[in-house]
């Protein structure tokens, strides 16, 4: 999860997290830290990991995911939304039902705000989650992201 805001990355492993200022410097003093405690209002599920995450810079909000559900933050205050956690079939039109089941990894581009959705060897774009995902997708990852070693 990259916060544009505070220029930092936080990254998530099992119930713990770690947060970057400095890439190449390794995580920040007094890191890594528990889920649970430090992210409010995160549902029991979510305290225990999260699978994907991403900062909206255009709304100041931020989304996790877990499983078939997501949340919603806003981001300052650091506080739940009400109405989360919620299924993420059926509030963001037009995914394919695998990526409804769980999303494996997101972001959110800071220069356009479109979403990407990432689940097993596929990804969705949205440009405007109203509208549902952009035409043409979902696509392979290999070869349309830059040759990954993985």
């Amino acid at each position: 999860l990259w916060r544009g805001s505070h220029d930092v990355v936080y990254l998530f492993s099992g119930n713990k997290y770690v947060r970057v200022s400095r890439i190449g410097s390794g995580h920040d003093a007094s890191y890594p830290r528990a889920i649970a405690g430090n992210w409010p209002g995160l549902p029991a599920s979510f305290q225990r990991g999260i699978d994907a995450a991403f900062w909206r810079e255009s709304n100041g909000k931020i989304y996790f995911f877990k499983g078939s559900q997501y949340v919603r933050l806003t981001s300052v205050p650091l506080r739940l939304d009400p109405g989360y956690p919620r299924p993420i079939a059926g509030n963001w039109p037009g995914l394919p039902d695998s990526f409804n089941q769980g999303i494996d990894a997101a972001l959110c581009r800071r220069d356009t705000s479109q979403i990407y959705f990432f689940k097993d060897p596929a990804y969705i774009r949205y440009s405007a989650v109203p509208s549902g995902i952009d035409r043409g997708y979902p696509r392979w990852i290999d070869p349309n992201w830059t040759r990954l070693p993985f």
